[in-house]
Protein backbone atom coordinates (compact mmCIF):
# COMPACT_ATOMS: atom_id res chain seq x y z
CA UNK A 1 0.00 0.00 0.00
CA UNK A 2 2.90 2.34 0.74
CA UNK A 3 4.36 1.78 -2.73
CA UNK A 4 1.02 2.70 -4.29
CA UNK A 5 1.01 5.97 -2.32
CA UNK A 6 4.51 6.82 -3.56
CA UNK A 7 3.54 6.07 -7.15
CA UNK A 8 0.46 8.28 -6.83
CA UNK A 9 2.57 11.10 -5.35
CA UNK A 10 5.09 10.87 -8.19
CA UNK A 11 2.28 10.98 -10.76
CA UNK A 12 0.82 14.09 -9.09
CA UNK A 13 4.21 15.81 -9.08
CA UNK A 14 4.72 15.04 -12.77
CA UNK A 15 1.27 16.40 -13.64
CA UNK A 16 1.90 19.56 -11.60
CA UNK A 17 5.24 20.11 -13.32
CA UNK A 18 3.71 19.54 -16.76
CA UNK A 19 0.86 21.96 -16.12
CA UNK A 20 3.13 24.53 -14.54
CA UNK A 21 5.67 24.53 -17.34
CA UNK A 22 2.98 24.98 -19.99
CA UNK A 23 1.42 28.06 -18.38
CA UNK A 24 3.58 31.04 -19.24
CA UNK A 25 0.75 33.54 -18.97
CA UNK A 26 1.16 36.49 -16.64
CA UNK A 27 -1.27 36.74 -13.74
CA UNK A 28 -1.80 39.49 -11.22
CA UNK A 29 -1.33 38.33 -7.62
CA UNK A 30 -2.66 40.70 -4.96
CA UNK A 31 -1.00 40.20 -1.60
CA UNK A 32 -1.68 42.33 1.46
CA UNK A 33 0.37 45.36 0.41
CA UNK A 34 1.91 44.17 -2.84
CA UNK A 35 0.56 43.59 -6.33
CA UNK A 36 2.72 41.27 -8.43
CA UNK A 37 2.66 40.35 -12.11
CA UNK A 38 4.19 36.87 -12.31
CA UNK A 39 3.77 33.85 -14.54
CA UNK A 40 1.19 31.23 -13.72
CA UNK A 41 3.92 28.58 -13.57
CA UNK A 42 5.54 30.40 -10.63
CA UNK A 43 2.19 30.63 -8.83
CA UNK A 44 1.52 26.91 -9.28
CA UNK A 45 5.07 26.00 -8.23
CA UNK A 46 5.00 28.17 -5.10
CA UNK A 47 1.58 26.82 -4.07
CA UNK A 48 2.90 23.28 -4.51
CA UNK A 49 6.01 24.00 -2.43
CA UNK A 50 3.94 25.74 0.26
CA UNK A 51 1.62 22.73 0.51
CA UNK A 52 4.55 20.32 0.59
CA UNK A 53 6.28 22.25 3.38
CA UNK A 54 3.06 22.55 5.36
CA UNK A 55 2.44 18.82 5.16
CA UNK A 56 6.06 18.10 6.14
CA UNK A 57 5.83 20.39 9.18
CA UNK A 58 2.56 18.81 10.30
CA UNK A 59 4.04 15.32 9.86
CA UNK A 60 7.14 16.22 11.87
CA UNK A 61 5.07 17.81 14.64
CA UNK A 62 2.98 14.64 14.94
CA UNK A 63 6.15 12.51 15.10
CA UNK A 64 7.77 14.72 17.75
CA UNK A 65 4.65 15.05 19.89
CA UNK A 66 4.98 12.90 23.03
CA UNK A 67 2.37 10.20 23.44
CA UNK A 68 0.34 11.11 26.51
Amino acid sequence: MKVLSYIFLIILIIIALALGSENGQLVSVNLLFVKLEISLAVVIYSAFIFGLLSALIMFLLKKLKPNA
